[in-house]
């Protein structure tokens, strides 16, 4: 039977396949460049393809208002068995919309075990969304499950697993919540008890709990300052949670050695809250844990030695008496340890969780140490990790340098007040100084995005609204989690405001303000405005612009969301056309340099 369906979890498989393409520097430019089209156009096909299925089977289900029929119900969970993983789905927001569909249609039948393992599978989809705005993390399906507490001795064995599972999954919410914990806790516990069965694991979901329970540890490091307002029995939960979870994941023996890394850290830390252990002791214990053993595979040690490096610092900036120069003397051979350890490994070797814990690092040591000791690290890791996040930043900084350099030359009062509050005499003496930051702007400015990269990158069908307004949280998460008070205000101001209209009236993030840079973040925002849309080679064929449009587009928005001296700049023949080439025959040359892996970027 033909299930075109079945067809999208192959044609997302594919699609990454191409996206990870590398050529070799001794074929030709004009062969490589050939086989990037022929990318482009099989990535354009699957992009239409995929439109069209969820088009068909997904579109008409959502506007359904009566049960769905056999075949229907059949359909959604074949299409969602493809897409499944071991964690997450090929496609999140896809796979969450059938799953809403399935608990819709679940909620009209009235059938009660259904209700509860769409609940499970729309919670983890939502959770898998939400755990990326930090800002508002609240759940809604897990904690929903509470409405069926008491129905769930009458669940069938399928029915209570995902129960249990819904119900200890909201501790995902990134709070610790002692009362909640608590009362979810005990729940299972006694379920166990209750309703002994080899088929529902609950050992495994109360070690989730625990594990969960010790995050309470984030919690008590914000309290560092008034730790005597932390009450006994919170210490006293966390720390039991940290010995139950070393107990049973010594007990599995298939348990990665970065999992008992932190499970190993969990307990140490616990102890030292609880008093059983010294700070002396606790940042010892931290010393022996960046030690792995040399048989370790590269990403075990990365794990290794960046976060326990990261949490000896923490906690030392935290809880130690001394001055930050004391600070600095004593951490300094652990961050050389670090620093160069990172850069000894290749970028196609760090992997997305490595990834992560290198940018904690780096927000970690960016509270003590000056930008100028992080940025080139933070430069390999963010940006040349991904070859179409580079290249992007890399146009957007050529692009940059050709509009400051021509408004420099022809009006350079455009920049008055900009950097420390210039004057024009100053502008014009230190040129060269503000081609330096709109350089350190341009090749930062998206840095927010990789913590999106999943979002960002993604051009396999028509992105959902849910996801339109993550990557819209791309500059903010980029502000404050690593640029706010850390990077030279200009790049930080560039990282926060380059999607915010000139005017400020549209754009984002909203209720932001323009400060005294405001001339630099206007070049910033057209030269990313231009290669966002121009860019042939790393967007699905036929899905571009090219200049001309753009002039027409830019004019129609002069003086509100782009600065008017830069759209005016943009119209010299002379300044056009050096744009113009940028973003054709730069963009060939600098596309065949970066898939071609030559001197590893």
């Amino acid at each position: 039977m033909d299930k075109p369906y079945l067809n999208y979890a192959e044609n997302l498989k594919f699609y990454k396949k191409l996206d990870n393409v590398r050529f070799s520097p001794s074929q030709s430019k004009e062969y490589v460049l050939s086989q990037l089209k022929d990318i482009a156009l099989k990535k354009r096909k699957i992009f239409e393809e995929n439109n069209e299925i969820i088009s068909e089977y997904i579109v008409p289900l959502e506007k359904k208002t009566e049960p769905l029929s056999e075949e229907e119900f059949r359909i959604l969970n074949e299409f969602s068995e493809s897409l499944a993983l071991n964690f997450g789905s090929l496609d999140n927001a896809i796979y969450f919309r059938i799953h809403k569909i399935l608990m819709n249609d679940a909620q009209r039948k009235q059938d009660l075990n259904l209700i509860v393992k769409e609940t499970y599978y729309c919670g983890y989809c939502e959770y898998l969304f939400k755990h990326m705005d930090y800002n508002h993390r609240q759940l809604k399906y897990f904690p929903s499950i509470e409405k069926y507490i008491d129905s769930f001795d009458s669940l069938s064995e399928e029915g209570k697993m995902f129960f249990l599972r819904s119900y200890g999954n909201q501790l995902l919410d990134g709070t610790f919540d002692y009362e909640r914990d608590c009362r979810v806790l005990n729940f299972v516990k006694a379920k166990k008890e209750q309703f002994p069965s080899e088929k529902i694991p609950y050992d495994r979901y109360i070690l989730s709990i625990y594990r969960n329970i010790s995050n309470g540890l984030v919690y008590f490091r914000r309290m560092a300052k008034t730790p005597e307002k932390i009450p006994q029995e919170y210490v006293d939960l966390v720390y039991e949670a940290a010995v139950y979870a070393l107990e049973h994941i010594q007990e599995n023996q298939s348990t990665s050695l970065p999992n008992l890394i932190l499970i190993k850290y969990t307990l140490a830390a616990a102890s030292f809250h609880k008093g059983l252990i010294s700070l002396e002791e606790l940042l010892d214990r931290f010393d022996e844990l960046s030690e792995p053993d040399s048989s370790c595979s590269l990403a075990e040690k990365a794990s290794a030695i960046v976060k326990m490096i990261l949490y000896y610092i923490e906690y030392y900036r935290l809880y130690a008496d001394c001055s930050k120069e004391e600070m600095i003397n004593l951490l300094a051979g652990r961050t050389r340890k670090v620093l160069n350890f990172i850069r000894s490994i290749p970028p196609t070797e760090i992997t997305n969780t490595l990834e992560q814990d290198i940018i904690e690092y780096l927000k970690a040591i960016s509270n003590i140490y000056p930008f100028e000791l992080c940025k080139d690290l933070l430069y390999q890791v963010t940006i040349v990790r991904h070859p179409s996040t580079f290249i992007h930043v890399d146009m957007v900084r050529q692009i940059s340098l050709v509009l400051t350099k021509a408004l420099l030359e022809h009006q350079p009062e455009f920049f008055e007040g900009i950097l420390s509050g210039y004057s024009v005499e100053q502008v014009r003496l230190k040129k060269r100084e503000i081609l330096r930051t709109i350089e350190d702007m341009a090749m930062f400015h998206d840095v927010g995005k990789h913590f999106f990269i999943n979002y960002i990158n993604l051009a396999y069908r028509k992105l959902d609204d849910i996801e339109f307004k993550i990557i819209q949280l791309h500059s903010q998460r980029g502000y404050d989690f690593l640029a706010s008070g850390k990077y030279p205000k200009p790049i930080a101001d560039g990282i926060l405001l380059h999607h915010l209209w000139h005017d400020g009236t549209k754009g984002y993030p909203e209720g932001a303000h323009h400060t005294n840079n405001l001339p630099l973040v206007d070049i910033l925002s057209v030269a990313d405005s231009i290669d966002a849309a121009t860019d042939f080679v790393g967007r699905p064929y036929s899905l571009t612009k090219n200049l001309y449009q753009l002039k027409e587009e830019f004019e129609q928005f002069e003086g509100t969301r782009y600065a008017k001296e830069v759209v005016e700049i943009l119209k010299r023949p002379e300044i056009f056309e050096e744009v113009n080439r940028i973003i054709t025959e730069g963009r060939e040359e600098e596309a065949y340099r970066i898939w071609t892996d030559q001197e590893n970027y």
